[in-house]
């Protein structure tokens, strides 16, 4: 998909209102509208539009530039004399374009002040300050530059988005800047030793202060007690990322998330770390988290607001899966797990780019105008449960990805009763948990919704059509099951009575997943083999008592690596 040369349409509805609250576009004319946008909403000077060449286009466009650059072309729409609408040649769609007059009075006080020519730390936190002002989505490497050459690359990258989705107006006045400041283009390295952080106040709540923490080939001083965790004797930590909000009326004392990657004798896992009251704890997502092999790191883009682990492909292209560590809070345990955003690969020399998200991931900050339905995969949501080297990347492969392990002909429960009978008012044999699989046996009118009658180990029954997730178009919103795991032999039972009959004794540490919570007791499945993201449809079910087993707080099948 070649981006680099796309024109947006700039909407400019809002600021025209205020600026012709008195007097129509009609009455002043098609090309006093034009420079008026030109001064009031893209931030030029009535001395620089002096400057501008104005051109009436036979298809009811007026084109304007300046004469020093014909290729900066701006153009308004119009009919019967009525602009309907304009267009800038800086336009790269990015969802957190400042404005374009901002970009420009930032360029001014850059130039005033001396932060570029003089480029020092004090200068580059005076730049910071006036782009956070102005509510420009400042990058990390912006944050994190040395030098006024990736300082400035970091401004128009904070304010344009990824060079990816340039247009070539956008990169000649990028240029012109660098020529002016007597400037060379500089790359950011790949890879930065050491430990970096960034502080910035939290934007939500006003009395955090959030820190990123950046580490390679070191870790910070707070992770020690973390990383001596048994499981990784051996293993050396390569990268992480953090995120820390802390009060300032408790420091230290705040919560926290990131991700880390580990090595040993040739091989990679990846770890998800939480902080809670100051306290770093580490849980496992396994080898299948991260590619096997390639030059790779784990960061936090802030453009993205996503934790990333990038990979170098080759000197001119890198790919990206975006990700987000969470802690889902439950009855009896926590939850963690880190859910897959999207991928994005971009190619920085040809300009080209793919970018595939799952479910509710949103879409790519430099090109909102792709369609949602090309660029969506079936591929599960939680990171590790599935190899990443099965994600689909390219937008024909998630065209045609099918969610790996889902059984033909089956559903799932998105937290439904499982009905007796068809109907709202009959027995429940209880609420089946979200992710649990049901095979469909038959489809039943209702009112409203269809009724699918279902079986569930031995259980039979009937759940509400509106309630149950299928098609391979759905399957990334697939929730995990609650996993159990007995810390002593117990039976495992054909029903809750006293006088129910035993299925299967099960060892201590017999894991299963829990798919009815009834009061004391659970229905559960234990799986023929090892227990994994999806629950065995042909596992053996039955019930145990709660009290009986310990809910485990990590997604089935993210285990340490040995």
């Amino acid at each position: 998909m070649r981006i680099g040369n796309r024109k947006g349409i700039l909407a400019l509805a809002l600021a025209l209102l205020l600026l012709f609250s008195c007097a129509s576009a009609q009455a002043i004319g098609i090309r006093e509208f034009a420079e008026n946008c030109l001064t009031e909403v893209l931030g030029y000077t009535a001395d620089e539009i002096k400057d501008f060449v104005f051109e009436t286009r036979e298809d009811g466009v007026l084109a304007y530039w300046p004469k020093e650059h014909p290729s900066w072309v701006y153009t308004t729409a119009y009919k019967n004399n009525v602009p309907l609408d304009s267009t800038t040649p800086f336009d790269t769609g990015y969802t957190g374009f400042c404005g374009e007059n901002a970009v420009r009075e930032l360029l001014r006080t850059m130039k005033e002040k001396g932060w570029i020519s003089e480029w020092s730390e004090e200068s580059k936190n005076a730049l910071l300050d006036a782009c956070q002002e102005n509510n420009v989505r400042i990058s990390t490497e912006m944050y994190l530059s040395e030098s006024a050459a990736q300082g400035l690359q970091g401004f128009f990258e904070s304010c344009y988005g990824p060079a990816a989705g340039w247009t070539d107006a956008l990169f000649e006045l990028r240029d012109s800047v660098f020529a002016e400041s007597g400037l060379t283009m500089e790359e950011s390295p790949f890879h930065v030793p050491g430990v970096r952080r960034i502080s910035r106040r939290n934007i939500y709540q006003s009395d955090l202060t959030r820190t990123y923490t950046l580490f390679e080939g070191e870790y910070p001083d707070e992770l020690k007690a973390a990383f001596s965790d048994p499981h990784l004797t051996g293993w050396t930590c390569h990268s992480g990322a953090l995120s820390f909000d802390e009060s300032r009326e408790k420091p230290g004392k705040g919560t926290g998330k990131g991700l880390a990657a580990f090595e040993k004798d040739g091989k990679r896992q990846l770890t998800q770390l939480s902080c809670l009251n100051g306290q770093w704890t580490i849980n496992p997502l396994g080898t299948n988290a991260v590619y096997p092999t390639g030059d790779y790191r784990v960061t936090y883009d802030l453009q993205h607001n996503a934790f990333a682990v990038q990979y170098r492909l080759n000197d001119d292209e890198t790919a990206a899966f975006y990700l987000s560590p969470n802690q889902a809070k439950r009855e009896h345990s926590t939850l963690c797990s880190t859910v897959i955003n999207s991928y994005e690969r971009v190619n920085r020399k040809t300009g080209e780019a793919v970018w595939i998200g799952l479910y509710g991931s949103g879409m790519p900050t430099w090109n909102k105008e792709l369609p949602l339905d090309e660029i969506v995969a079936n591929f599960p949501r939680y990171l590790g449960v599935i190899p990443i080297t099965e994600f689909p990347t390219t937008l024909e492969g998630a065209r045609h990805s099918v969610f790996p392990g889902l059984p033909e002909g089956y559903v799932y429960s998105g937290g439904v009763n499982l009905r007796t009978q068809r109907s709202s008012r009959s027995a429940s044999h209880g609420v089946l948990n979200a992710g649990t699989l049901l095979p469909v046996l038959e489809r039943l009118p209702g009112d409203p919704s269809e009724w699918i009658r279902t079986k569930v180990g031995f259980l039979e029954g009937f759940v509400v059509e509106t309630y149950v997730g299928e098609g391979q178009t759905q399957t990334a919103r697939l929730s995990a099951l609650p996993v159990a795991e007995t810390a002593k032999e117990i039976a495992l039972k054909k029903g809750t009575g006293l006088f129910d009959g035993t299925v299967q004794a099960l060892p201590a540490g017999t894991k299963m997943h829990v798919i009815i919570e009834n009061g004391d007791w659970l229905y559960v499945d234990v799986p023929r083999e090892e227990i994994g993201f999806l629950m065995d449809v042909d596992g053996t079910f039955g019930y145990v008592r709660k009290a009986d087993v310990t809910f485990l707080s990590i997604i089935p099948g993210l285990d340490w690596a040995e």
